[in-house]
């Protein structure tokens, strides 16, 4: 058994986009701001075009850790959205893009299962303006069906950067790919984007200790697919990273 590294982990990033759909744009939608006081209800800012896959719950101003970026990392007067998947698949990424004034809001998210909700802090840090909040344009790419495996292995940690993964069928697992982050005691999730470990060619019935560098008490598996070979998808791996590098 080995452990997913780093290059394994952007190769299976290839794999896993199941469709998309979004990328029209749509008549503005705005609802007035107040700094003081400001919130936008989802019925104000969830994407006509997207409506029937999202919903987003409100955007607001946010205060504390970037939920980006490095723990130690602060943004003050800043956007934070709070969006829930109600489609029936699991969101593999998606952006929303929004404008308030002058500035370009850009929010990102990976990996959002049916029914969970998630924060996610603008991208750009960009600062609360007292301005319309208008939707602009935005896209959703689904995870390919049949790789999620939630049953087919159990996940414990055992410490904080360890979890201990457990094949409980009989079958060779050869990519087993996990997901997580972090989480408040309601069950949303904090931050677009999610942490990731996994284990190469995990026995029947074998057990093995993962690295979770990130893992802490705060934190929920999110989701663990289990794919058949590393060597998948390789064609669709730029046109996947170029959107990633887009959304840093």
């Amino acid at each position: 058994m080995r452990k997913l590294s780093l290059a394994a982990v952007l190769l299976l990033s290839a794999c896993l986009m199941g469709g998309c759909a979004g990328n029209e744009k749509t008549p503005s939608q705005s609802v007035h701001s107040n700094v003081a006081e400001t919130v936008y209800h989802g019925v104000d800012v969830t994407p006509e075009n997207l409506a029937d896959q999202i919903l987003v719950e409100n955007i607001s101003p946010y205060e504390g850790i970037f939920l980006e970026g490095d723990e130690k990392d602060r943004v003050e007067d800043a956007y934070a959205l709070k969006v829930t998947n109600i489609s029936e698949k699991t969101i593999l990424y998606a952006t929303l893009n929004y404008r308030a004034g002058d500035k370009e809001l850009t929010f990102y998210l990976e990996m959002l299962p049916k029914g969970k909700s998630v924060v996610v802090a603008e991208q750009n840090r960009q600062s609360v303006e007292k301005a319309d909040v208008e939707y602009v344009d935005g896209d959703i790419h689904y995870l390919q069906e049949g790789l999620e495996y939630m049953e087919s292995v159990e996940i414990t940690p055992t410490n904080e950067s360890t979890l201990k993964v457990k094949n409980k069928t009989k079958e060779l697992l050869p990519v087993v790919w996990i997901f997580y982050r972090k989480a408040e005691d309601d069950g949303t999730l904090l931050g677009g984007k999610c942490y990731q470990t996994g284990v190469l060619d995990l026995n029947g019935r074998g057990t093995y200790e993962a690295e979770a560098e990130y893992w802490m008490n705060d934190c929920e598996i999110v989701n663990v697919l289990v794919l058949d070979s590393l060597d998948v998808g390789k064609d669709s791996m730029q046109s996947i990273e170029e959107t990633k590098d887009s959304n840093p």
